[in-house]
C-alpha cells in the first residue's frame, strides 16, 4: 500500500499518483507501468528525466511530461554556460533562481548581500542574449553600480566571443550623440541604466519592447513609485491595465477596512464585485498579449509605497518580504572619544587597508570631508566617496588607496552595490546610523502626532494631563476610520498647508490644532527636559531644536556586509566598529538588528581580540584571491 495517493499530481497526465511514485521522479502507473522501467539503470542515474522522457516517448503516452524535460535540458544547458564564463559552479540558490526563471516567472531575489545575486543576474542576462529571446534591460541603483555590471558584462563577452551588443546610458562611457543614436535605433540586445535614468529617458526607452527586465536592488527603483508603471508598460502592459491593477490594490485596502469595521453587506460584496470584474479584464488582455518577465533583486526585502502592490497583481509576485541575514561579521562597539578624528585614525592605522568609514548623516558630508583630509594629512591614503566624485572605487580597488569615506545614507555610493570581497576588510561607523528629522516636521505625520501625545501623558499632570489624553483617544479613533488615501492626503495637506474639504478639513484642523497645543508644550524647559528622556520615542536636541531619531538599521546591514561576502568556502569573515555618539540609539539599533539577524550580538572593542580577528578575516581574502 502507498502512503499516500495525491490527486492531481502527475507530472504527465496530472492525474493521481502514489507518493512513492513521485518520489522515485516516476509519472503514474497508466503513463509508464512498472514492467516498463530498469530499476537497477535508473538508479544509477544522477538525472532521470531524460530516462522518463524517452520510457514515455516509446510508450506513446508522452503528455506533460515533455515540458518537464525541456525545462530540465534548459537549465543543464544554462548551468553549463554559467560554468563555461565564470570558472564556477552554480550554488544551490542559483539554480533554484535558474530554474524559475527559466520556467518564466517572473519573481522577486530576496537574499543577503554578497551571495551571488548580481553575478547570477549578469550571466542569465547574456545567455538570455545569447539565444535570442528579445531585449534584457537591467537596471541598477547607482551609476558605480552600472559600471560595474556593464564591465563585467563586456568582459564576459569579450572574453567568450558573443555575439551581444550592451549598451549604458552613461555618456562619459559613450558620449552624449551616439548614446541617443544607439538608444533611439535600439542597437543593443542589453541595456544598463540606473533607476534614475529610466524615470529620465522613459519615453526613449519605451520606443523598444523588453523580454525580461531585471531590476538590482528593488528599494531603488520603488523610489519613484511610477517606476513599477514603466517597467511593466515595457514588458508588454498597457498603461490602461497598469491603472486597472492600482484600482485593484486600492480596493483591496478599502474591502479590508470594510471588514474590519463591520460594514453592512452589500457594501462588501459590491466591492468583492468591482474586484472580480477589474481582474476579469486583466486577465483577458494578458492571455491576448506577450508580456515579458521581470526579476526583482533586494538584500533588505522592503516593499514601499500600494503601487509596489501591482507587481503582485500582473505577475503574481510580492517584491519585498522580511528575511534574515547571511553574514560573518563581528560586530564590535566603542564610545564616541574628545578627539573623534584621532580616534578614527588610531583603529585605521591599527586595522590597516581596506577599510570603509561611514559617518553618520547627522554629521554630514562637511565631516566626511574634514575627516578624508585629516586621515590623509597623517599618511593614510584614504579618498571621499561620494556621487560628485570619480575614480575612487578604481583606486581603492587596485590599492592605491587604502581607504574611502563617505555618508552612511541607504543609497551611499560604497554602501550598495560595492562588491570587492578581496579588497574590503572592515567598516568604520562614526555615529549610529540614523535618521533625524526636526519635530515639527515629523508632526505632520498622524501616528507621529500619536506617539508624541503618549510621550506628553507620561510627563504631564492635572488639566494637561486630562487635555492631552482626550486628543489621544480622539485621534485613535479619527486613524482607524482614515483610509489609505485618506491618510496620505493628510499628511501631504500637514506639510504643504493645503485645505480640504468636508470631514477631511475638519480632521486636518483638529491635527494642526493638536501639533501647536504640543509644540508649546515642548517649549516649556521642565517638559522639554522630561521629554528627551522619554522611551516611547526617541528624541534629541540640536542647537536648541527637539529631533525625532530612529536608527537606520537597514544602511547599517547594507554597509556593513560589504565587508562579507559570499565565497567557495562560505562567508568571508568581516568587522564592524560602531563608535557610538547616542547610547539610546544605539540601544535600539541593537534590539532591532536581532530581529533581522539570527543570532546577533555586538562586544566592546576590549572584549575582542582584534588580532586574531584580522588574522581570520585576511586568510579569507587570501582564498578569495
Amino acid at each position: 500500500m502507498p502512503y499516500a495517493v495525491i490527486r492531481g499530481a502527475c507530472p504527465n497526465c496530472e492525474d493521481a499518483i502514489s507518493s512513492e511514485r513521485l518520489e522515485l521522479g516516476l509519472p503514474c502507473k497508466r503513463c509508464l507501468p512498472s514492467s516498463t522501467i530498469e530499476h537497477n539503470v535508473m538508479e544509477k542515474l544522477e538525472d532521470r528525466v531524460e530516462y522518463v522522457w524517452k520510457k514515455l516517448l516509446s510508450e506513446g503516452t508522452l503528455r506533460k511530461f515533455n515540458e518537464v524535460y525541456r525545462l530540465n535540458a534548459e537549465l543543464s544547458d544554462f548551468l553549463k554556460f554559467f560554468e563555461n564564463v565564470t570558472g564556477k559552479t552554480p550554488w544551490s540558490a542559483q539554480r533554484t533562481w535558474a530554474k524559475r526563471i527559466i520556467r518564466g516567472e517572473s519573481f522577486a531575489i530576496i537574499a543577503p548581500t554578497g551571495v551571488g545575486k548580481t553575478t547570477f543576474l549578469i550571466v542569465y542576462s547574456i545567455y538570455h542574449a545569447v539565444k535570442g529571446r528579445g531585449r534584457v534591460y537591467f537596471i541598477v541603483p547607482t551609476r558605480v553600480l552600472l559600471r560595474q555590471v556593464y564591465s563585467k558584462i563586456l568582459e564576459i563577452v569579450n572574453t567568450n566571443n558573443l555575439n551581444v551588443k550592451v549598451l549604458a546610458l552613461d555618456r562619459q562611457l559613450l558620449g552624449k550623440s551616439k548614446l541617443l543614436e544607439s538608444m533611439s535605433g535600439g542597437t543593443f540586445d542589453i541595456l544598463v541604466s540606473t533607476a534614475a535614468q529610466l524615470s529620465k529617458n522613459f519615453s526613449v526607452i519605451a520606443k523598444h519592447k523588453f523580454s525580461l527586465i531585471i531590476v538590482d536592488d528593488v528599494d531603488a527603483l520603488l523610489r519613484n513609485s511610477r517606476n513599477v508603471d514603466r517597467v511593466l508598460q515595457l514588458i508588454g502592459f498597457s498603461k490602461d491595465i497598469v491603472d486597472k491593477a492600482y484600482r485593484v490594490v486600492l480596493s483591496k485596502v478599502e474591502l479590508l477596512r470594510l471588514l474590519l469595521s463591520n460594514a453592512p453587506q452589500d457594501l462588501i460584496e459590491k466591492k468583492k464585485k468591482e474586484i472580480t470584474e477589474i481582474k476579469g479584464e486583466i486577465e483577458n488582455f494578458m492571455r491576448n498579449h506577450e508580456i515579458g518577465q521581470v526579476i526583482v533583486s533586494s538584500a533588505t526585502g522592503r516593499s514601499r509605497g500600494l503601487r509596489s502592490k501591482i507587481f503582485r497583481e500582473l505577475l503574481n509576485f510580492e517584491a519585498g518580504t522580511v528575511i534574515e541575514y547571511m553574514r560573518n561579521i563581528v560586530d564590535v562597539y566603542v564610545d564616541l572619544g574628545i578627539d573623534y578624528k584621532r580616534q578614527i585614525l588610531d583603529l585605521v592605522k591599527t586595522l590597516g587597508p581596506g577599510g570603509l568609514v561611514f559617518v553618520s548623516q547627522d554629521f554630514g558630508l562637511k565631516v566626511a570631508k574634514e575627516l578624508t583630509t585629516y586621515l590623509i594629512e597623517n599618511g593614510v591614503k584614504a579618498s571621499l566617496a561620494s556621487s560628485s566624485r570619480r575614480g575612487f572605487i578604481e583606486k581603492f580597488s587596485s590599492g592605491k588607496v587604502d581607504v574611502l569615506v563617505g555618508v552612511a545614507s541607504y543609497y551611499g555610493v560604497i554602501v550598495r552595490g560595492l562588491d570587492l570581497p578581496d579588497k574590503v576588510r572592515y567598516a568604520l561607523f562614526l555615529g549610529v546610523p540614523k535618521f533625524q528629522l526636526a519635530l515639527d516636521k515629523g508632526l505632520n505625520n498622524p501616528l507621529k502626532i500619536l506617539s508624541m501625545l503618549l510621550v506628553l501623558s507620561d510627563v504631564v499632570d492635572g488639566e494637561d494631563k486630562e487635555k492631552v489624553n482626550e486628543y489621544a483617544n480622539k485621534l485613535r479613533k479619527i486613524i482607524e476610520k482614515l483610509s489609505y488615501r485618506e491618510y496620505r492626503l493628510l499628511i501631504k495637506a500637514l506639510r504643504e498647508d493645503i485645505v480640504l474639504e468636508g470631514f477631511l478639513e475638519k480632521v486636518r484642523q483638529f491635527l494642526a490644532e493638536v501639533k501647536e497645543y504640543i509644540l508649546s508644550k515642548i517649549n516649556i524647559e521642565k517638559i522639554r527636559r522630561k521629554v528627551k528622556e522619554s522611551k516611547i520615542l526617541l528624541l534629541r536636541e540640536v542647537k536648541n531644536n527637539l529631533y525625532i531619531v530612529t536608527p537606520d538599521i537597514m544602511t547599517y546591514i547594507q554597509a556593513s556586509g560589504r565587508t562579507s561576502r559570499m565565497f567557495a568556502n562560505g562567508m568571508t569573515k568581516g568587522l564592524s566598529i560602531i563608535i557610538v555618539d547616542d547610547r539610546r540609539v544605539f540601544e535600539a539599533l541593537c534590539k532591532q538588528l536581532a530581529y533581522y539577524i539570527d543570532g546577533f550580538s555586538i562586544k566592546h572593542i576590549n572584549e575582542v581580540d582584534l588580532g586574531k580577528i584580522l588574522e581570520e578575516i585576511d586568510r579569507d581574502r587570501a582564498y578569495v584571491r
